[in-house]
């Protein structure tokens, strides 16, 4: 019988944020400076995160 998790669903934002993932690659490109800009919406936890 197979067990049922009663926690609620979790990601891991760090492998599914698309801006973070844009920054990582730009990162990677010798010279470049990526600049994030947003309010509170997708871009928010990749500033923080980098920060």
């Amino acid at each position: 019988m197979e067990a049922i998790s009663s926690k609620p669903l979790q990601l891991n934002p760090i492998k599914l944020s698309q801006p973070m993932g844009a920054m990582l690659c730009f990162l990677g490109i010798k010279n470049c400076m990526p600049l994030m800009h947003g309010a509170q919406g997708c871009a928010s936890f990749s500033k923080v995160f980098f920060t």
